[in-house]
C-alpha cells in the first residue's frame, strides 16, 4: 500500500496526474499571454531548500524541451524555489534579443508584509481602472507581493524600462521603497506563481489571489486583460530621434561570399545563431528579398545543415517568421564575420569549418 493507504498503481497514476497538471501550467506561465515565447527560450532557476543556503541553478531552456527540465525538477518540487526569466530569446541572451510578454514587479516590506500586499494590490486596481488591464496579483509567500501585468504585444528591453517606470506613476511616491528595484534588469527572473517559496527552514506556497484565486488545472491569460503598451502615458525628457541610416543596397559581393557559402553548405550547429545574427539581415536589408524568398533560401540552409552534417532537428517556421520581424522593425544589417569571432567564437569555428570544407555542390 503507497501514501495514505492507496494502492501503489492508484499512488503512481495520482502523481503522475499532478505532474501533468503542473507541466501544463508551466507550459502556460511559459508561453506567455500571446503564446509566442513557444518558440523561444527563457531562462530557468531552482533551488532545493531554503534560500540563500541551497545551491541556485541557473539554466537556458527552450519551450520543447520544457518538460525534459520539469521531469527531472518535479521529485524536489515541494522542496524546490521556481524561476523564470522575464524574458525571452529566440536566439541568444541578450540585452539586443531580450523580448518582453509581461511586466514585473516584487513589493517587499518585511516589517509589515500585510500592507505591501495591500499596497500591491492596491497598485494593481490602478493598473487595471487606468489601462483597461488586469495584473495577476500573487503572494510572495513572507514578505509581500508579486505582480505579474500581461502584454498585449511584445516589447524590447528598452520599451520594458519605459513601461515598468511609466506604469509606476500609479503608485504614491510614499509607497515606492517597498518595489524591488533590482527587477529592473533586463535578464531578471521572476518566482513563479503556483510553486513554493522555501526560506528559513519554511516554506509558503506563492498563491495567487487577484483577479480570482486559480489552480494549476485552472490558470488561463485568456481570463486576464492584457495591456497595450502603446496606452501607457510615458514621460522622457532630451529624447533624441536616431538618425535614419540609409542602407547600400549594391553592397560588395565579395564581403559576402561568405554568408552565400554558409548558406548553400550549411552548419554542423549553431544555425539558430547564424540565422539570427547574419542570414536574415543579409537576405532582407542586403539583398532586399521579400520575406517569402528569404524563408525559402532559409529552408534551403536549414536542409543542407541537414544533408550534409546530420543536424536535422526542426527549426520552426514560426520562430524564423519572428526573427524576420525583428530585424525588418530594426533595418539592422549582418553581424560580420570579425564580430562573430569576437561575441560567439564558438560560433565563428562553426563557420570556419564549412567555410574551409570543400564544396558539396558539384561544378559546372
Amino acid at each position: 500500500m503507497g501514501l495514505h493507504g492507496l494502492s501503489e498503481d492508484l499512488w503512481e497514476s495520482i502523481e503522475f496526474r499532478e505532474f501533468l497538471e503542473i507541466l501544463g501550467y508551466l507550459s502556460k506561465w511559459f508561453a506567455g499571454p500571446d503564446e509566442q515565447a513557444r518558440y523561444a527560450d527563457r531562462e530557468m532557476g531552482t533551488c532545493i531548500g531554503s534560500l540563500g543556503t541551497c545551491r541556485f541553478e541557473r539554466e537556458v531552456v527552450p519551450y520543447e524541451y520544457l518538460h525534459q527540465w520539469f521531469s527531472k525538477t518535479y521529485e524536489s518540487f515541494d522542496r524546490s524555489n521556481i524561476f523564470m526569466g522575464v524574458a525571452y530569446f529566440v536566439v541568444t541572451l541578450s540585452e539586443e534579443t531580450a523580448l518582453y510578454d509581461r511586466v514585473v514587479y516584487d513589493f517587499d516590506y518585511e516589517q509589515d508584509p500585510e500592507k505591501a500586499v495591500i499596497v500591491a494590490h492596491t497598485f494593481a486596481k490602478a493598473i487595471e481602472q487606468e489601462y483597461d488591464a488586469t495584473p495577476i496579483v500573487a503572494l510572495s509567500g513572507f514578505k509581500g507581493a508579486h505582480i505579474v501585468v500581461p502584454l498585449y504585444r511584445r516589447t524590447d528591453w528598452q520599451g520594458y524600462k519605459l513601461l515598468w517606470r511609466g506604469l509606476l506613476d500609479l503608485l504614491p511616491k510614499e509607497y515606492r521603497f517597498m518595489v524591488d528595484t533590482n527587477m529592473l534588469q533586463y535578464n531578471r527572473l521572476h518566482r513563479v506563481p503556483l510553486t513554493w517559496n522555501v526560506k528559513n527552514g519554511q516554506r509558503r506556497f506563492v498563491r495567487i489571489v487577484y483577479p480570482k484565486e486559480w489552480w494549476w488545472n485552472t490558470f488561463s491569460w485568456r481570463e486576464v486583460k492584457a495591456l497595450d503598451p502603446a496606452k501607457v502615458r510615458i514621460y522622457a525628457a532630451n529624447v533624441q530621434i536616431p538618425k535614419t541610416r540609409v542602407i547600400n543596397l549594391r553592397a560588395s559581393p565579395r564581403r559576402y561570399q561568405w554568408v552565400e557559402k554558409v548558406l548553400r553548405e550549411g552548419l554542423p550547429d549553431g544555425r539558430k545563431r547564424f540565422i539570427f545574427y547574419t542570414a536574415t539581415a543579409y537576405l532582407l536589408t542586403v539583398k532586399g528579398l521579400g520575406e517569402e524568398e528569404a524563408m525559402q533560401i532559409i529552408k534551403d540552409f536549414l536542409e543542407a545543415s541537414c544533408r550534409v552534417y546530420g543536424k536535422c532537428d526542426k527549426v520552426y517556421d514560426s520562430w524564423i517568421r519572428n526573427n524576420m520581424k525583428y530585424i525588418k522593425q530594426r533595418n539592422l544589417m549582418p553581424t560580420s564575420l570579425a564580430k562573430i569571432q569576437e561575441k560567439d567564437p564558438e560560433l565563428y569555428n562553426l563557420i570556419k569549418h564549412a567555410l574551409e570544407k570543400k564544396s558539396t555542390q558539384q561544378e559546372p
